[in-house]
């Protein structure tokens, strides 16, 4: 396990999945239980890769956020290559492998959880307009 930064930083992965299609595809196309079928296997494979110490919740439709206590930039980073790794290495349900775009922040002083969340959002919009299946880190300056 990679070391964390000293106590008191912390930091956000948000995370999207997608496939060739999006959820909403899925749902629209094979229904919402296949859609919830999906999400509730990502769920159980990120499960396999988070710490104990780590919160990972779905924060909406096919995004989730992992809070990572006591961890740097460079440790959210790597958690993101963890997680596209056992997201894409088998199908889904009815549909064929995942793959996540990720975004991630840092705790900066004076951060509020929106300020905080914000900055890890927009870097998943970042990288989704990006061409998806990557992480992209907050502009913190």
């Amino acid at each position: 396990m990679s070391a964390t930064a000293p106590p008191g930083t912390s930091a956000a992965s948000r995370s999207s999945s997608s496939t060739s299609t999006t959820f909403k595809a899925i749902n629209d196309g094979i229904g919402h239980l296949a859609g919830d079928t999906v999400l509730a296997q990502l769920a159980d494979r990120v499960r396999t890769v988070v710490r104990t110490s780590d919160v990972a919740c779905r924060v909406g439709g096919d995004e989730f956020a992992v809070i990572l206590p006591e961890s740097s930039l460079d440790d959210a980073e790597h958690l993101f290559r963890r997680l596209g790794h056992v997201v894409s290495e088998r199908a889904s349900g009815p549909v064929d492998r995942l793959a996540i775009s990720g975004g991630v922040a840092e705790l900066q002083p004076g951060d509020t959880t929106v300020t905080f969340f914000e900055r890890a959002d927009e870097a998943l919009y970042r990288a989704k307009q990006s061409g998806k299946a990557q992480a992209i880190a907050a502009n913190d300056a």
